[in-house]
């Protein structure tokens, strides 16, 4: 396999920074607030080049969904490398907890961005939907683990209350809301391995 060219490199590099420009002034500010050309000063991109990456602002904002799953998989990995599933659970609720002070300035950035797609009625509403999907998979599954059949049931009340406390967190720009909601969920958690 040949190595990338300088030229390849250094296009994939603005690529990446664009992104990554995109996702923080998304999370900041909002999709529509959000203009191209804030995108391409804030990641030391000329303007002119952003559109050789991506024609569209569409365009770039299905990247940054594709960018933001790529984020969830490799945090869903890291926590698969717990061997038992109560371990993984609680290893997610360590990840939020490591995000605290974003949440609460900002909310949660895939809910948001969700959110803000579907009021504009934006192609990209679904694509980004299924962000909080692949986690709410990644909850069933470890439910599953635990011999519970109800795992979808139990996924759905450990996600909700997850992004209930961002939203509260958000609301009164305070941390203390998700480091209780947390707390809870993992005495939940432990409860729930215990069983009847």
């Amino acid at each position: 396999m040949k190595a990338p060219r300088q030229g390849d490199m250094r296009r994939t590099d603005k690529r990446e920074r664009l992104i990554q420009a995109a996702k923080t002034l998304y999370t900041q500010q909002g999709v529509q607030s959000t203009t191209l050309a804030q995108v391409a000063l804030t990641a030391d991109v000329p303007s002119g080049n952003l559109y050789y990456h991506f024609k569209t602002k569409d365009a770039l904002t299905e990247a940054v969904i594709a960018a933001h799953g790529k984020d969830i998989l490799d945090d869903l990995s890291r926590f698969n490398a717990e061997r038992d599933p109560r371990r993984r659970l609680l290893a997610f609720l360590q990840g939020s907890l490591a995000t605290k002070e974003q949440r609460a300035r900002h909310g949660c950035p895939y809910a948001a961005l969700m959110l803000e797609l579907e009021k504009i009625s934006s192609s990209a509403a679904s694509s980004a939907a299924n962000l909080l999907g692949l986690q709410l998979s990644w909850l069933e599954l470890q439910f599953r683990a635990l011999g519970r059949e109800d795992s979808e049931k139990l996924a759905l009340h450990f996600l909700a209350g997850l992004q209930g406390s961002y939203l509260l967190s958000l609301s009164r720009h305070s941390t203390q809301l998700l480091e209780q909601q947390v707390e809870q969920l993992e005495r939940w958690v432990a409860e729930l391995v215990a069983g009847p």
